[in-house]
């Protein structure tokens, strides 16, 4: 009986312990901060409105592993922006009036440096029907080498 016992123990300890080496050797998990910002809160149909994107990367994370970024609005319609890191449109953005890289620039405050990357997205709403829609920031990342 005290072996069944001891066998359930060495067996659970070393299941423990190799959970915790698969968490280490994984290193730790890097994300991107996101942030969007509207000029206005209520656009009516024919105004332009204005968003600012911000995408803070982590330490040791590059511009360059940006796949794409995405600028959704879902609502009566839904439209997709698609655009690369540098602000070229990658797919058909219906009502986009512009897309300016605002700036590159790096942050840290004794923690590590990072990168932020800043955008102004222009949209004309003439085309775009009445009703309520919700804005999502996707970005895509490329898999490092």
């Amino acid at each position: 009986m005290k072996n069944k016992s001891y066998a359930k123990k060495l067996t659970a300890l070393i299941f423990v312990i190799g959970v915790i080496a698969l968490l280490v050797i994984a290193g730790p998990a890097t994300a991107f901060t996101l942030k969007l910002d509207a000029n206005k809160d209520i656009v009516r149909a024919g105004e332009v409105i204005e968003f600012e994107i911000s995408i803070k990367l982590d330490s040791g994370d590059t511009e360059s592993e940006i796949g794409s970024i995405a600028l959704v609005l879902e609502g009566p319609t839904k439209k997709t922006c698609l655009f690369n890191s540098n602000g070229t449109k990658i797919s058909p953005c219906s009502g986009v009036v512009s897309i300016q890289k605002i700036n590159s620039s790096n942050y840290g405050y004794g923690y590590g440096l990072g990168d932020e990357l800043k955008y102004k997205i222009k949209i004309n709403t003439e085309n775009y029907p009445p009703g309520n829609y919700d804005t999502k920031l996707i970005v895509s990342t490329q898999l490092k080498d």
